[in-house]
């Protein structure tokens, strides 16, 4: 009816479910179960450094792949330790055991929050290598209720029209100022990032996606996810953190199981099979929208190989889409979380305009076919037809297996040590303090004799504690990436005296 204003669903009273014992059972196994859930919470040394950073340790790994919005490895490293030391409360989710909040305190005393995206988009881009600038500039935006990636945006176009600007916090501040009060001198500024951008053909300035301002990055799944997810290009929502990032191939390949990876798929900076891991990557952050469970933290959990994809979906996935599981709760998990995106892509079908780099047939073509999709935004009717089933957890087109079976690995080469000597190592959060600034071995050697001289010194320095674990999950497989000048390290790599190793172990997005 045309006069229907809302629905009421009544459920039992507060009464009637405190005298029916089965309630009592049932809290006291959901207690039980979130419990250990906050205990491997507390485990993951992902959360952890998220945790001691609020977001910002993104700087330093930023810094250490090389991302050209950071700058360099030693500028990432700094930025990330400025954040920390201007760290004066902490907040987050009630029961959260790794709460990712911060609030910083600003040059006058007052407090301000800032997370990662936020702080980057007014940060190296605008010639502000300082953190505290930053908070200044978050600040303004945040008196003048304006977005402060989309203010980053626009003030990098400004700087690109008129150079001067670039560096100069104090007149960025009063930009902002006018903008807020209506009295800014250029009006398409009023418009936001990408109408300023085509008023004074800026567009090749600009990176965007779905008709707003957009992250930067090197990792094509990273520069495509923010265009294809139906839930809208914010990173928190969209960034493939697997796929883009420092998983290894080994866990990569075990999660998403067993949609094959493509030759090359394992390799972040390569294009090939990164549409499917996309598609991939948006189904399941669609299934913890509908979970209501934090994408970061179940991210975190299966990045450090805490769980699998089946445990973490018994745990958190509506008992409705458990229910249909058949012994297969993550699948079942995974094509809720299709559903989702699908649903979401008939209600908003236009994908925008995704550049051509992003147009290889392992991009953007092969997202489309996972997902029964065309460029245009119509969906395939029998994708549409199998909601609510099992079958939008697999692709819609049949994909190239590549490299389905992982290759054997090859011998290591022989690197014989000659002296000892010394390297430099840098991290951020409880594995940065841990970790003393050199690190003293035989040298030459390979980067996974490095690696085990580290998880030795760690123990030592924490002898009631695993060091291996901020290394290692329980399987062998390596928790962190190592990168030396912005490339990230195979374990064969030749490590030499006088190296500077920087260790990443973070969860993308914020």
């Amino acid at each position: 009816s045309s006069d229907l204003k809302a629905l009421v669903v009544r459920g039992a009273s507060a009464d009637d479910a405190a005298l029916d014992p089965a309630h009592d059972a049932a809290r006291e196994s959901a207690d039980a179960a979130g419990a250990a859930l906050r205990r491997l919470l507390a485990s993951s040394p992902r959360l952890l450094a998220r945790s001691a950073g609020g977001t910002l340790e993104l700087y330093h790994a930023y810094g250490a792949r090389g991302e050209p919005t950071v700058g360099s490895a030693e500028a990432g490293h700094r930025l990330a330790q400025e954040a920390r030391a201007h760290g004066v409360e902490r907040h987050g989710c009630r029961g959260c055991p790794t709460p990712c909040g911060w609030e910083f305190a600003r040059e006058d005393g007052s407090a301000q929050r800032a997370h990662f995206g936020a702080a980057l988009a007014l940060g190296p881009a605008l010639g502000l290598a300082d953190f505290a600038a930053q908070l200044e500039l978050l600040a303004a935006c945040d008196r003048a209720g304006l977005d402060a990636r989309e203010m980053g945006a626009l003030l990098e176009l400004a700087c690109a029209r008129d150079p001067s600007l670039h560096g100069d916090a104090a007149r960025m501040q009063q930009r902002i100022d006018g903008l807020a009060r209506g009295a800014d001198l250029d009006p398409p500024a009023l418009l936001g990032a990408v109408a300023y951008a085509r008023a004074h053909g800026l567009e090749s300035e600009l990176a965007s996606a779905q008709g707003q301002s957009a992250r930067r990055e090197r990792a094509p799944a990273a520069e495509l996810g923010q265009h294809t997810s139906a839930g809208g290009s914010d990173p928190l929502r969209s960034f493939p953190f697997l796929a883009a990032t420092d998983g290894t191939a080994a866990r990569l390949r075990a999660l998403v199981a067993p949609l094959p990876l493509a030759d090359g798929g394992d390799d972040p900076l390569d294009p090939r099979g990164k549409g499917r891991l996309v598609w991939w990557h948006e189904n399941l952050a669609a299934a913890f929208d509908l979970s209501g469970f934090c994408a970061f933290s179940g991210g975190a959990l299966l990045a450090d190989g805490i769980c699998t994809l089946d445990e973490l979906a018994a745990a958190v996935a509506p008992p409705a889409v458990l229910a249909r599981a058949s012994g297969a709760p993550a699948r079942a998990w995974l094509a809720a979380g299709a559903d989702l995106a699908l649903l979401r892509r008939a209600l908003d079908p236009s994908f925008g305009d995704v550049p051509d780099e992003l147009c290889a047939p392992g991009l953007f073509p092969e997202y489309l076919r996972c997902r029964g999709a065309t460029r245009a935004g119509a969906l395939d009717a029998r994708a549409l037809d199998a909601i609510g089933s099992l079958r939008n957890a697999q692709p819609w087109t049949e994909l190239d297996a590549g490299c389905a079976q992982a290759a054997q690995p090859a011998p290591l080469p022989r690197i014989e040590a000659t002296a000892r000597g010394r390297v430099r190592v840098r991290a951020v959060g409880p594995l940065g303090d841990a970790l003393a600034p050199e690190l003293e071995l035989a040298l030459p050697c390979s980067l996974a004799a490095a690696l085990d001289a580290l998880g030795a010194a760690l123990a030592a320095a924490q002898p009631r504690a695993d060091g291996r674990a901020w290394l290692y999950d329980s399987s062998g497989e390596p928790r962190v990436a190592v990168f030396r000048a912005g490339e990230r390290l195979a374990p064969h790599a030749r490590i030499d005296a006088g190296d500077v190793l920087d260790l990443v172990s973070v969860i993308g997005g914020g």
